[in-house]
């Protein structure tokens, strides 16, 4: 017996914006912004409960809406620190079933998969020039999101991932008006930073996490061809 292929829709999505931008002197930058997307038909990555298969499918109705700000701050000089921050609810706003099992069932008010509801971010960069050709530079990150699910929370594969904070920082010297030459630590911490997850048997473990690089330390050398 020949069983068709699933097919998915595109997805169609009505976005509402309003937001405001400026400045408050000497280098300092800000913006807000509130949104609001309403979805019909929302693509919805999900596993077959028979053999763990990816497929796409089509939801309902899906709903996003939430602010976004950043600011950005001289504090001197050769400092600047810029901040950021996020907060998104996004959710389906009606049921549906998908699969032949079915292989999913998502629910009104369900979480939709990879979205964090909060996320913040800061940098402090930092320069000095030693000469007219000469500079010194340093950059110092970090990124938090809170946790969010890998698929709708309905979904038997479904995780709950942890949020994390990562840490980030450089930094070397500019020469010759093109060169540069840094040295980076990335992940500072050495976070796990699981952003996605395996739930099917393997032949040594029952759950994979996809996790971010280890903490990662390296020089970089760089030649600008800008103006040059």
């Amino acid at each position: 017996m020949a069983i068709a292929l699933l097919t998915y829709k595109p997805d169609e999505a009505r976005n509402t914006e309003v937001g405001i931008k400026g400045s408050f002197g000497r280098g300092s930058s800000y913006t807000l912004t509130l949104y609001n997307i309403d979805w019909k038909n929302p693509q919805i990555e999900a596993n077959t409960l028979a053999g763990g298969f990816d497929f796409v499918t089509n939801g309902n109705t899906a709903r996003s809406r939430g602010v976004e700000t950043e600011l950005t701050v001289p504090l001197a000089d050769s400092t600047k620190v810029t901040l950021g921050y996020s907060y998104t609810d996004a959710i389906l706003t009606s049921g549906f079933t998908a699969g032949v099992i079915p292989d999913l069932v998502g629910v009104a008010g369900n979480r939709l998969p990879g979205v964090s509801r909060q996320q913040g971010t800061v940098a402090v960069d930092y320069g000095l020039p030693w000469s007219a050709d000469r500079e010194f530079h340093a950059h110092l990150d970090a990124a938090y999101r809170t946790d969010f699910w890998t698929s709708l929370p309905t979904s038997p594969t479904a995780a709950d991932l942890p949020g994390f904070l990562l840490l980030n920082a450089r930094a070397g010297v500019g020469f010759a008006r093109a060169w540069r030459v840094d040295a980076f630590i990335n992940n500072i911490t050495n976070q796990e930073a699981a952003t996605s997850v395996s739930t099917q048997p393997g032949y040594a473990h029952n759950r994979a996490d996809f996790v971010s690089r280890p903490r990662t330390l390296g020089l970089e050398l760089n030649y600008s061809f800008k103006d040059h």
